[in-house]
């Protein structure tokens, strides 16, 4: 197997669990996001209409940020991974 074709597999195998774990994430984020408006949908009466869209807002933005956060984490770890290896390798 020559190197390039090795270099390839690893790159495809980095994004193809790069792309699930960012699924698996938003899959997560979409049950909350449904229960906060199923939740928002029953409590109409108790609280402000303009106080339920706020919060709906609010946790939709942070749905959106934390998948952004979560994957960028992810690559994140990746790359200090292979710059503790070449550091052990030297």
């Amino acid at each position: 197997m020559r190197e390039s074709d090795l270099s390839a597999n690893v790159t495809f195998t980095y994004i193809t669990a790069n792309r699930w774990l960012g699924f698996r994430f938003d899959i997560a984020i979409m049950f909350l996001s449904l229960t906060s408006a199923v939740c928002s949908i029953f409590m109409r009466g108790l609280f402000p209409a303009t106080l339920l869209i706020f919060s709906l807002q609010i946790i939709t933005d942070v749905a959106a940020n934390f998948s952004i956060a979560m994957r960028c984490f992810a690559e994140m770890e990746n790359h200090l991974t292979s710059a503790q290896r070449i550091y052990a390798y030297t």
